[in-house]
């Protein structure tokens, strides 16, 4: 670990508190004067440090700066996660698929404030504001032979509307399957992609990537999605991009661990904003009119065509006529 990261460590390990230059240098084995130089350069960077002479340095509670020693501070102890983070990325769950192709397994997560090119489903672009938005990327790569990986994207999406429910005040609502949606705008979409052993059929690897619009840019969204998409905080909120990433995380956990498959098809089903709404339905190149009349226990879509035919799908991209 190089010293800027020990630094780091030591500040988010006494959150709040002031550290005196003589206590971080020893944690960080190096000189006073060096550890001056690391807190003016994360200050440029970005990072909220508080300095009082007698006293040392502190990191300011407004601090809202995302990095490794952020997430893991609002999670607990057991659930330390490596963290991979970037002032700009091209895609995050690209980045993460090269992590799990190269082998590597564990908690990881990979998170950027920026993508050049992020992606959503279907091969779609992911339109990435720069600096409003949080994009991260979980790697799934334990235990993976208890999961069912038709409820990956059902679990995180009801993690995620629940999450920025509370630190919000607000309640989101998801759009089956994965879009979570506020004031009947879409602020945060999600997307899984796995890799399955070809001798067995199981699950190797699963990337869980997830995009939420914070803020609002302040250019305003691009033409091409400013009447469809929209935002959690009207106002910067300290630590958010840290919070949201270890919220999601921990309810993945808890509720994996503690919920069985029908409680967390419960939660979700509640969460619905689809009922009885009017919907154009595209799948398999066809493309009709339907109502939606709820979803079942396998979290399908059950929806009844305008010419009352009913369909349950199980895939599908679905968007709601206004």
């Amino acid at each position: 670990m190089d010293i800027r990261s020990k630094v780091l460590d030591t500040l988010y390990s006494k959150k709040g508190s002031f550290v005196s230059g003589e206590d971080i240098a020893r944690t960080c084995d190096c000189s006073r004067a060096n550890i001056s130089k690391v807190i003016s350069s994360l200050r440029k960077d970005g990072y909220v440090i508080d300095s009082q002479t007698k006293l040392g340095y502190r990191m300011n509670n407004l601090n809202d700066k995302l990095c490794e020693q952020g997430v893991n501070y609002y999670l607990p102890r057991s659930l330390h996660y490596d963290v991979d983070y970037f002032d700009e990325i091209d895609s995050t769950n690209t980045y993460m698929k090269k992590i799990a192709l190269e082998g590597i397994r564990g908690r990881k997560i990979v998170a950027s404030s920026y993508q050049t090119s992020g992606r959503g489903r279907r091969g779609k672009s992911f339109l990435s504001p720069k600096g409003t938005g949080l994009y991260f990327s979980i790697l799934l790569g334990d235990k993976l032979e208890y999961i069912d990986s038709k409820m990956i994207t059902v679990l995180f999406a009801l993690c995620v509307s629940e999450t920025l429910d509370e630190l919000s005040g607000k309640k989101t609502g998801i759009k089956w399957v994965n879009d979570i949606y506020l004031n009947e705008k879409k602020v945060c979409g999600i997307l899984s992609e796995a890799s399955f052993d070809i001798e067995s059929g199981g699950l190797e690897w699963i990337v869980v990537g997830i995009g939420i619009n914070v803020y609002l840019p302040k250019k305003g969204f691009d033409p091409s999605i400013e009447n469809l998409a929209g935002y959690i905080f009207e106002h910067p909120e300290h630590d958010v991009f840290n919070k949201i990433i270890s919220s999601v995380v921990s309810r993945y956990h808890d509720y994996r661990e503690n919920l069985s498959t029908a409680e967390i098809v419960d939660r979700y089903i509640s969460k619905s904003i689809l009922k009885d709404k009017k919907v154009k339905i595209l799948q398999n190149k066809e493309e009709y009119d339907a109502t939606v009349e709820g979803i079942d226990r396998n979290c399908n879509l059950i929806v009844v065509r305008d010419n009352g035919k009913k369909e349950i799908l199980s895939s599908g991209e679905v968007s709601i006529k206004l």
